[in-house]
């Protein structure tokens, strides 16, 4: 999973340098008839004098506040293009729409302008709150939004517009692209998905079922020889550990130890250094599902009172960065 977090240069500054240019090429061009427009104060003049408020005023709070999780710049971002978003839902369902005498592909447009800003402010209302993980609402948003701003351009090809003519156009219009493809790669940055409640809950939830629950422990097939003549005759040595594989990405190690004239068994996570473990108890024997260490493919390790742990027996022991499964490696 990509993580622009530690990016060397802030998303802070990309995006605000982003928001300044889309601001200033907006300003150039309406430049000529600023002077008009002003002076109508109708309501067009109120919607450009906001679009180009808007952009400097979201950089102005990228640029002025702390520079600390990316979360800030996209949820800055996306509330921009919320706006923007609803803005050009109303030009186009109730300013254009009747001057296009109600052109069905214009009210398209405008109907899924309106959604995308909808979705927008629900989803960033929601994340913010922390109440849920999901920022789905947010990627389609955007990539709806990336998708209906190129027809919108390439539309006028249909009207008879000259194909060079718009891809000029199109041109001054790549820094909002490019800050919409921005907002969609921090979407997928670890740090914005660990923002949530839920994210904690889910993890935490993990990590006790991770160490509190083993799942699927492997012992190596050629450490069985090994366990059964530490039963049958107790250690040669002061400790012995044996590394154990498991279904989750935390392994676990048996560590025999002398206790007088007994052996001591503790099971615990590998990286565990409180002394404390899963378990411990003292060996008092090792039962295998065909007494032959070759073919055996369950063993237990039994203690006082007929406790026991049950292990599988596998292959050799792998470290948990060699055991990562395809789906994660899919996910990066």
């Amino acid at each position: 999973m990509i993580d622009l977090e530690n990016s060397r240069i802030h998303v802070d500054y990309i995006a605000a340098f982003l928001m300044i240019l889309i601001g200033c090429l907006d300003l150039y061009f309406i430049i000529d008839v600023l002077v008009v427009l002003l002076q109508l104060m109708d309501i067009y003049t109120l919607v450009h004098i906001m679009r180009l408020s808007l952009w400097f005023l979201g950089a102005s709070v990228l640029l002025l506040t702390k520079h600390r999780s990316i979360v800030k710049t996209l949820v800055v971002s996306s509330i921009l293009f919320a706006i923007l978003s609803l803005y050009n839902a109303f030009d186009s369902l109730v300013l254009v729409n009747e001057a296009l005498d109600y052109n069905i592909v214009n009210f398209f447009m405008g109907a899924a302008m309106l959604l995308c800003g909808l979705m927008l402010f629900g989803n960033i209302i929601i994340y913010w709150t922390k109440a849920s993980s999901s920022l789905d609402g947010m990627l389609f948003s955007l990539a709806v939004l990336l998708c209906l701003n190129i027809i919108d351009n390439l539309s006028l090809i249909r009207y008879g517009s000259d194909p060079y003519g718009v891809i000029i156009m199109m041109i001054p219009k790549l820094p909002m692209y490019a800050l919409i493809v921005l907002c969609i790669m921090m979407l997928r940055s670890k740090s914005v998905k660990v923002n949530t409640m839920i994210y904690d809950v889910m993890q935490s939830s993990k990590d006790v079922r991770k160490f509190a629950t083993p799942v699927g422990v492997k012992v190596d097939r050629m450490q069985i020889q090994r366990i059964k003549d530490i039963a049958d005759s107790g250690l040669s040595s002061d400790s012995y550990e044996v590394k154990l594989n498991s279904y989750y990405p935390v392994d676990y190690k048996l560590i025999f130890t002398k206790s007088d004239d007994r052996t001591h068994v503790r099971f615990c996570s590998l990286d565990d250094r409180t002394e404390a473990g899963l378990a411990r108890f003292n060996l008092k024997g090792i039962w295998m599902d065909t007494d032959d260490p070759e073919t055996c493919e369950l063993i237990r390790l039994y203690g006082d009172d007929m406790f026991y742990i049950q292990l599988i027996v596998g292959g050799p022991y792998k470290k948990s960065e060699e055991k990562v499964s395809i789906i994660e490696v899919f996910r990066g």
